[in-house]
Order: C-alpha cells, then structure tokens, then sequence
C-alpha cells in the first residue's frame, strides 16, 4: 500500500509499505525532490536527521562484521554513541513528536506513526 509521509503538513516523501515483524512497519522510501531544491528550516532539520540514522546504520552494519579487528569495533561503537548523544541533543523534538503521520492518499485517512529511521537502502522503518 502506498502512502505519503508528513511531519506536521511538511510532505517528507513517499513510503510503499513492506513485509515487516511486528513491532517495526518499514516501507520502500523516496524522497520528495522539493526538500532538496529549497528546504525550509524544518526540512533542512529533517534531512539531517535523516542522514545521522543512515550514517548510525552504516556504523552499525561494519560493528555486526564477524572478522572486526577489536580496534575497528571500538572506534564503530564510540561513533555509534556519538550518534546517539548527537541525536538526542538536536533532534530529540523530533523524536519525541508527535506531529509525524502516514496518509493514504486514497482515503485521505491520517495514520499516527513515531519518527520513523530513515536506511541506507531508500527503505524507513518505524513502530
């Protein structure tokens, strides 16, 4: 099913939901291309929170590596909790929100969903 991602009336993209285990819901994502061009200052925030969790899946796909030196371990999980200390200091408004929602566009019927992490693989999940 197709839907359309917002937060507060700010359209983030569009979400093709997918297969998931509860509790994660995750889609195929694309981004609307109007963020980019001329991003508002709540856009812009959200494009960067946005590479900080692909950027924490990055980190986090080399630290699950079997053959990791101890080294590249440590350095990987220090970067992971700088991520996280990152994102509950700048974006811990729009983790907290409630203002992020899915709309079906057919039915125009608003579904309440949590800041969902947006993946490397133009994929989103949330719970």
């Amino acid at each position: 099913m197709q839907y359309e991602l917002y937060y507060q009336d700010l359209w983030i993209g569009s979400v093709e939901r997918t297969p998931t285990e509860w509790p994660w819901v995750a889609g195929n994502f694309t981004l609307n291309p109007q963020l980019l061009a001329n991003p508002s200052e709540v856009a812009q925030r959200i494009l960067a929170f946005r590479d900080l969790t692909m950027e924490e899946e990055r980190l986090s796909e080399q630290l699950a590596q079997p053959d990791l030196s101890e080294e590249l371990a440590t350095a990987y999980s220090q970067a992971i909790d700088t991520i996280y200390g990152r994102e509950e200091a700048e974006f811990s408004n729009l983790i907290e929100s409630p203002d992020w929602y899915l709309l079906d566009p057919t039915s125009q019927e608003r579904i309440a969903i949590v800041c969902p992490s947006f993946n490397q693989d133009n994929t989103i999940s949330w719970r």
